[in-house]
Order: structure tokens, then sequence, then C-alpha cells
């Protein structure tokens, strides 16, 4: 069996565990539409995730001075804009 067999405890693709009577886990069957909507809510708390950090811990930092912010800018400038080689500069001359 695989790495995620039942033999290891793991639910099967399309199944939920529940917490049954005693404690002992039970299987409950999804819908696939009830498993792809899952996986979509769980997509999109992942790709939310930095972004709401990130706006979080923005809300307790003061906003950049304009020297600040320019050199932010000037740096990410930089940092995007694709390089020209030498032997580029002289090919388009």
């Amino acid at each position: 069996m695989g790495p995620f067999s039942r033999t290891q405890g793991h639910a099967p693709t399309g199944a939920v565990l529940l917490a049954g009577e005693h404690g002992r886990l039970a299987r409950r069957p999804l819908s696939v539409s009830a498993w792809l909507s899952r996986a979509a809510e769980h997509a999109a708390k992942i790709e939310a995730g930095p972004a709401a950090a990130a706006a979080e811990a923005m809300a307790y930092v003061d906003p950049p001075t304009p020297d600040e912010q320019a050199w932010v800018d000037d740096f990410m400038n930089r940092v995007t804009q694709p390089t020209h080689t030498a032997e580029q500069s002289r090919g388009a001359a």
C-alpha cells in the first residue's frame, strides 16, 4: 500500500474524518462538489495568507517618508528592469 493507505490512519480521498462516539473517528463520504468546494476554500486561504499577514503587519508600521518611498521605488525599478550587457549595447549601435 502507498504512503497514505488506510493502515496509516489517513482518510481516503473523498472522505472526511469526524469525531464519533467515545472519541472514535468515523468517515463520512463527500460529494465531488463538496470536496472541490473545500479544496477551493483551502487554496484561497493559502493564497490570501501572505497578503493578509502583510496588511496586518503594516497596520503597526508608520508609512514611509517621501525619501524612503523614493528609495524603494528606485530599487524596485532597478531589480525589475532587464539589464544590458556591454555586448548587447555594442550590438545595438
